[in-house]
């Protein structure tokens, strides 16, 4: 009797621990585990928030460093616009049947302004632009300028995503500047108030005419026409004159493209001096067979520029 009750007694405390631990069991599985899954999460979304406001100080530096040169581009865009020559393009839409009459009628007159600039207006007024430089500056100027064809309907209008155009075939003209060294600075000098804007390529200074070359100033070319006393021949002294530089150069003009209708993209607000140009002319590739295409050349005479048969070799490039 007595032993059946020990064993009674052993077996209630094994049945006892093995419901204390089912239950611990229980617990963990129920509830502490799912606690520490959620405290594991938090922990790590905690290291990620922290690591994003860690750069929060830094990144609104540079939202405002980003908001201070979006208006500096907006204010150069609109002294760009002002400034130079532009073509101004209303809300032509996207060209599709969607667009509104309104939009319709903005097209054919952005596209009938194309027309006007490409085929008239901007060929001559760079060519007066050019000559009027020179004369001014009393510079010899060589050039020929020749401007692509516009777009041949107005569903081919499309404004230029950084704005630009560049109208002349080929991108850039090449310029010949004869005269004097400080009027070929102020003929560059004109360049910069030009109301085209014009990029300046790579230049080649030469000297015409320099002491030693043939035909320089100053060097007999001929039979001596007198003599000093005694029959020496007498030498003509040489001229103190500098002689006049010749620059060579490459110019890109651009025609500015203004309106509703110019939807800029990213840093193309604005074309700073010497950056890369666009492409080309949407649109646009050449002259096509049987189109007018506005060219001109001209060729204006310095008063104090002297020609030589040959020019010297001594040159410098800037």
């Amino acid at each position: 009797m007595e032993s059946r009750i020990k064993r009674n007694i052993y077996i209630l405390l094994g049945v006892t621990v093995f419901l204390l631990l089912a239950m611990c069991a229980g617990w963990f599985f129920a509830l502490v585990r799912p606690q520490r899954e959620l405290l594991t999460k938090a922990e790590a979304d905690y290291k990620t928030r922290k690591a994003v406001a860690d750069r929060l100080e830094g990144a609104l530096s540079d939202l405002k460093k980003t908001e201070d040169r979006r208006e500096y581009l907006k204010g150069q865009l609109a002294f760009f616009r002002q400034r130079y020559r532009n073509l101004y393009f209303g809300d032509i839409g996207t060209g599709e049947a969607t667009d509104t009459l309104l939009q319709k009628k903005a097209r054919l007159t952005a596209w009938r302004r194309w027309l006007n600039e490409y085929y008239s207006e901007y060929g001559t007024e760079l060519t007066a632009t050019l000559r009027e430089m020179a004369d001014s500056s009393a510079v010899q100027l060589t050039q020929t300028v020749k401007v692509d064809a516009p777009p041949k309907a107005p569903e081919d209008v499309v404004a230029p995503a950084n704005g630009l155009f560049k109208p002349v075939g080929g991108g850039s003209i090449n310029l010949t500047v004869t005269g004097p060294f400080e009027n070929v600075m102020d003929f560059f000098n004109r360049v910069n108030r030009s109301p085209i804007l014009l990029v300046i390529g790579t230049l080649k200074l030469n000297a015409q005419g320099a002491a030693g070359a043939p035909g320089a100033q100053g060097a007999p070319t001929g039979p001596l026409a007198s003599s000093a006393p005694g029959g020496a021949p007498a030498v003509t002294p040489a001229s103190t004159e500098a002689p006049p530089i010749i620059a060579t150069f490459s110019a890109t003009p651009y025609l500015l493209a203004s309106g509703p209708g110019v939807p800029l993209g990213g840093n193309a607000a604005a074309a700073p001096a010497g950056s890369a140009a666009p492409s080309g002319i949407p649109g646009a590739t050449g002259s096509p067979s049987g189109s007018p295409s506005s060219s001109s050349s001209m060729s204006n005479s310095a008063s104090s520029s002297s020609s030589s048969s040959s020019s010297s070799s001594n040159s410098a490039s800037r």
